[in-house]
Parts: C-alpha cells; sequence; structure tokens
C-alpha cells in the first residue's frame, strides 16, 4: 500500500501471477525433468569378466530402457536381456542418473541359473540423445560346469529408439549371449 502512494502497483492481488503456497496449474504439473534421460536406447559395448584375476573383454550389444519409478527423481533402469530386472536408480542432474544394487535371477538355458547382483554404476544422455551407461556387478551360477562367480563390468553407449522395432543389425552379442558364451569356455 505504501508504495502504491508512490506511484508502484500493488501487484500482490495480481490473478495471473501464482502464489508460492499454492498449486501449479496443469501444464505446469506435466513437466517431468526425468523425461532427458527416460527412453529406450539400442546399445553397444563392452563386457569385462574378471574371474581367478585374469580379465576378459568382449564386445556386446542390448536395448537399455530407462524409466520413471514413483515420484522425481526416481527412476528404473532394465536391460533386455535381464528381462523383468528394473534396477532402481535416481536422477542427479537432468542428464545424468546414479544406478542402485539389485539382484536379478536368470535361466537362459534348462539347467542354468544365473544371478546377476548389480552392485551400482551411473548413466548419463547427452545433448545429442545417446545414453552411456557403466555397471558393474557379480555374476554367479551353474550352467553345467560348475558353480561360478565372476565380476562384470558392462559398459554401453547408443541413441534413443525412435520406434519400438530396433533398426540396424549388430555384429555383437546381447548381454546374456556373452554370459553364456563366457560360461560355455569354463567347460572346456
Amino acid at each position: 500500500m505504501l508504495l502504491g502512494a508512490c506511484g508502484a502497483e500493488d501487484v500482490t492481488a495480481s490473478p495471473e501471477a501464482p502464489r508460492p503456497d499454492e498449486p501449479l496449474g496443469q501444464e505446469a504439473q506435466s513437466l517431468d525433468i526425468r523425461d532427458t534421460v527416460t527412453g529406450s536406447y539400442d546399445t553397444t559395448g563392452v563386457m569385462y569378466f574378471t574371474e581367478d584375476g585374469v580379465t576378459e573383454e568382449m564386445e556386446t550389444f542390448d536395448v537399455v530402457t530407462v524409466a520413471p519409478r514413483g515420484a522425481a527423481p526416481g527412476l528404473n533402469v532394465s536391460i533386455l536381456s535381464f528381462e523383468g530386472c528394473e534396477i532402481p536408480s535416481l536422477l542427479t542432474s537432468p542428464r545424468s542418473f546414479l544406478v542402485f544394487p539389485k539382484t536379478c535371477t536368470a535361466s537362459p538355458a534348462p539347467g542354468c541359473t544365473l544371478v546377476m547382483a548389480f552392485n551400482g554404476g551411473w548413466g548419463y544422455v547427452n545433448r545429442d540423445e545417446v545414453l552411456s551407461v557403466s555397471l558393474h556387478s557379480v555374476l554367479t551360477g551353474d550352467c553345467g560346469a560348475g558353480p561360478v562367480e565372476i565380476d562384470v563390468v558392462t559398459q554401453l553407449s547408443g541413441p534413443r529408439i525412435s520406434s519400438p522395432a530396433l533398426t540396424g543389425t549388430h555384429t555383437g552379442e546381447t548381454g546374456m549371449s556373452a554370459l553364456l558364451r563366457h560360461l560355455s569356455r569354463k567347460t572346456r
């Protein structure tokens, strides 16, 4: 009021400006900062297997999906070759996220059970919508050659998939195929 006497406008009663304690309108509520990283990505990369102090490298490809989990900043990261395994993650900036521990089980062949204990990792989506993700895990299982325990580091990178169908051909193996091939070498 005092400013009004000096010629300034009283803006406290303006119906156009929302007050800080009022809920945002429908348009503002539909914005989700996670949209910059969510989606499916057609990735290629390398898996590093370390067992008994010896590291082996294998090229691989996979589809990585980043999806919202609950309220922001929650995310889930899933890898197609470990279908049904959603790894909890947390958006740490508009384009990056941390991946938290999660244990997933897969039975890719009769008599073969693999347990992948993801210990954590990180992901980043650049301005060209290319995802880079790095995951550390420990693989345990028995696929006929006796029990194994292998340290696995997976590094994948690739563009966002614009349509549900995968495009292009891959020369590597999916993550699960690479794991099975590594385990089959143990039987020789």
